[in-house]
């Protein structure tokens, strides 16, 4: 999520770009447990990288294998439990001098999206288009 008022470098949005598909490639092989019996995967969204490379936001959407609603406190538990394992696969695929903190957030775009689709099929709405 780029900010209006701030401008990124272009080192800056390379680096996001080469850390969303580093990450996309490790959290392929995680499978987070949520609950007893569901689990469920991440996809990541979008990365921010500050200015000196060393912290990094990475927004996820949670997925569950059988479409069941997962909490986003249970998503960014179960991420921050492993979040030292990731950045240390991160830091050995990664060129970089150094290996960024990673701060895990869930994205809230896709229920936003999800929430003016519904919206926009309200018989009501729709009289007024």
């Amino acid at each position: 999520m780029l900010k209006l008022g701030k401008k990124n470098s272009q080192r800056q949005l390379k680096v996001s770009e080469y850390l969303k598909r580093a990450l996309s490639e490790i959290l392929q092989q995680y499978l987070f447990k949520s609950g007893k019996d569901s689990f469920f995967s991440i996809t990541i969204s979008e990365v921010n990288i500050s200015m000196d490379l060393k912290i990094a936001k990475i927004f996820v959407i949670p997925f569950s294998e059988n479409n069941m609603s997962i909490k986003d406190e249970e998503v960014l538990e179960a991420l921050n439990l492993e979040n030292q394992t990731i950045r240390k696969k991160l830091g050995s695929n990664i060129g970089l001098r150094f290996t960024p903190k990673l701060y895990f957030r869930t994205d809230s775009l896709a229920l936003e999206a999800k929430k003016i689709d519904n919206l926009f099929k309200n018989p009501k709405v729709a009289q007024d288009l």
